[in-house]
C-alpha cells in the first residue's frame, strides 16, 4: 500500500518545508541585527555630522546620503589638517627669526658686558695707582673709593662702605647737586 508511504513522505515535506522557513526567518532576523549593529556606528557618526555645530555643506549635487556626507566631512577634514600645518610652519618660521634675533641680542649683550669688565678693570687699575685720593659718592654714601683715599682719611678700607659722605666731606652734597646739574 502507497498510501501510509505518501504519509510519510508529505510529513517529511511539511517538516522540511517547516524547517526550510524556520531557519530562513531566523537568517533574515540574524541578518537583520547583524547588519544593524555593523551599520549603527556609521548612522551615529553621520547622525552626529548632520546635527553637529558644524555641519558641512555637501559638495557634491545630490550627495544628500550617508556616503556624501562622510565623505565631504572628510574633505572638509583634510583641508583643516592642511590650513593647521600651514599655520604651524608659518608660526615656526617666526619663531626661527625670532631665536635668531635673540641669539644675535645675546652675542651684542656678552660683548658689551666684556668691554665693560674691561673698562671696568682699566679704570680700577689707573685709579688703584694714583697717589690722589679718589671716591665715589653715590646718595650720600660712598659707593667706591680707592687705597689712597682710605689712607689720606686714615680708615680701612671696609670701613668707608656704610659711613655718610657728609661726615668726612661736608661738600659732598653740594658737589653731588653740582654734576647731576640740579
Amino acid at each position: 500500500d502507497k498510501a501510509p508511504l505518501q504519509k510519510s513522505i508529505r510529513e517529511i515535506l511539511i517538516k522540511n518545508l517547516l524547517l526550510l522557513f524556520f531557519f530562513l526567518a531566523m537568517g533574515c532576523v540574524a541578518t537583520y541585527y547583524i547588519v544593524r549593529g555593523v551599520t549603527r556606528p556609521i548612522a551615529e557618526l553621520v547622525e552626529g555630522i548632520r546635527s553637529g555645530p558644524h555641519a558641512p555643506d555637501l559638495r557634491f549635487a545630490g550627495s544628500n546620503d550617508e556616503l556624501g556626507l562622510l565623505s565631504s566631512t572628510y574633505s572638509d577634514m583634510i583641508e583643516s589638517l592642511s590650513n593647521s600645518f600651514q599655520t604651524i610652519s608659518e608660526l615656526k618660521e617666526g619663531l626661527e627669526v625670532k631665536v635668531r634675533e635673540l641669539e644675535s641680542e645675546i652675542t651684542k649683550r656678552r660683548r658689551i658686558e666684556n668691554d665693560l669688565r674691561e673698562s671696568e678693570e682699566k679704570f680700577r687699575s689707573i685709579s688703584e695707582g694714583i697717589a690722589d685720593g679718589v671716591a665715589i659718592i653715590i646718595n650720600r654714601k660712598f659707593a667706591w673709593y680707592n687705597r689712597a683715599f682710605c689712607a689720606i682719611f686714615g680708615f680701612r678700607h671696609k670701613d668707608l662702605l656704610d659711613l655718610d659722605a657728609e661726615m668726612l666731606l661736608p661738600q659732598a652734597d653740594q658737589m653731588q647737586a653740582h654734576l647731576s646739574g640740579r
